[in-house]
């Protein structure tokens, strides 16, 4: 069961906030990730997503051991699937002789560069031989058994938050202990976020200095995330409020004391009612 900030009273009394404790999981992620030598650069990637896949992928692999990929910034997103894991795999041969992917009918398939096949997925592989991609749509929910020190590449993007990243880290399942994470930014989005702090810590963050270390992109990661529960919260008043008008309005239509013309009348002459359902969208930095 899911639920917001402003739907929490809607739920059985087992959610109720005395009853609720917060998951060690996420905390421990972002502890593990923080105190890692691996996590406190972060690589501005310079080459534009519409750019040839080999450019992108030779551009973010260099100066990194053996690695996988975990995609939650999207960078990827639009490539063939098959062609990215094989080109990754073949770079990654001397090392991890097999990776795994998601094929486009989203099922887990390995690539073996040994023998130049697709094959099905088998929890009997040996997770030794292993590196893995996730792409946007499985950096959560998915987990992938790889090397047990393999050292990942996450992608961090604009419209991430930090429990987006906390759970995309997560795909490494041994990352308390001997696995690690270093995290890649696009240039493009790398100036976005710097204008996002600018905003926000002008003193910390001069306008025309645009660099960008592991601590800046948690404090961006931190800020949306405190934005999108705000545009959460305001989203179910105003739910709560266009309910009670709806709940208000239909009150006479079904009790018989307002025929179907007077209805439509007090809906279209009822200016306060028609703003609350007027569209709007939020405004973004």
């Amino acid at each position: 069961m899911t639920g917001t900030l402003w739907n929490l009273n809607s739920m059985p009394d087992f959610f109720d906030p005395e009853h609720v404790y917060l998951s060690e999981t996420l905390p421990k992620t972002l502890w593990n990730l923080v105190k890692k030598q691996e996590t406190k650069t972060v690589k501005i990637l310079e080459t534009p997503v519409n750019q040839p896949l080999e450019e992108k992928l030779t551009e973010l692999l260099s100066g990194y051991p053996a690695s996988s990929i975990i995609d939650q910034a999207g960078y990827f997103r639009g490539e063939n699937r098959e062609k990215l894991a094989k080109s990754l795999a073949l770079k990654n041969k001397d090392t991890y002789s097999q990776l795994f992917f998601y094929n486009a009918e989203n099922l887990i398939v390995r690539y073996n560069s040994l023998k130049d096949t697709i094959e099905p997925y088998s929890n009997e592989l040996k997770r030794d031989e292993f590196a893995a991609f996730w792409d946007l749509e499985h950096t959560t929910g998915s987990d992938l058994k790889v090397h047990p020190q393999m050292h990942a590449i996450l992608t961090v993007g604009k419209y991430n938050t930090l429990r987006d990243i906390m759970q995309a880290a997560l795909r490494l399942r041994d990352l308390e202990h001997t696995q690690d994470i270093s995290m890649a930014v696009s240039k493009i989005d790398q100036e976005y976020m710097h204008l996002v702090l600018h905003n926000e810590f002008p003193r910390d963050y001069p306008k025309n200095v645009c660099a960008l270390t592991a601590r800046d992109v948690f404090r961006f990661l931190i800020l949306n995330e405190a934005r999108t529960l705000g545009e959460i919260s305001f989203q179910g008043t105003t739910n709560l409020l266009k309910a009670k008008a709806i709940e208000d309005l239909l009150k006479p239509y079904f009790s018989g004391t307002q025929q179907p013309a007077e209805f439509q009348k007090s809906f279209e002459e009822d200016a306060s009612f028609r703003e609350l359902f007027a569209s709007r969208r939020p405004v973004r930095i």
